[in-house]
């Protein structure tokens, strides 16, 4: 008697790469569509609290540079071509340089040794533009 080959429960088919390429397309289709909805509009703000207590507000139009000294330390924030990065923290994690420039709507910049945040405002005041939509 022959004997009969059982199938590979781990063996790849034709099916699940056709699943895998179908997920992955409407993943990427889902990436370029909703990645247009926070771009920074025209007259956006940062808003920039240290121990959350505002420090300023700055037109991201306008190219400046904010240093903040606390007893907990310092940090320098550069705002140019309509977006805002930290230049400059003597916190132990640098975290908050390693994230990097910021420019669409709702997004923040946080120190949280020194507890500062930088969020990026619409002009009209609004940290999401989804929120504005459903009031």
């Amino acid at each position: 008697m022959k004997k009969r080959k059982e199938a590979d429960p781990f063996r790849i088919n034709r099916y699940d790469i056709i699943l895998t390429a179908a997920l992955a397309a409407a993943a990427v289709i889902c990436v370029i569509l909703f990645a247009g909805f926070h771009d920074t509009s025209e007259g956006a703000f940062v808003r920039i609290t240290v121990d959350a207590e505002e420090y300023g507000i700055y037109e991201l139009s306008q190219p400046v540079q904010i240093r903040i000294e606390t007893d907990r330390g310092n940090n320098l924030i550069q705002i140019r071509d309509h977006q805002v990065t930290m230049l400059e923290a003597d916190c132990p994690d640098g975290y908050c340089i390693r994230k990097g420039p910021i420019s669409r709507i709702g997004d923040t910049i946080v120190c949280l040794p020194h507890r500062v945040v930088a969020e990026i405002l619409s002009a009209d005041g609004h940290a999401d533009e989804f929120d504005v939509i459903a009031q």
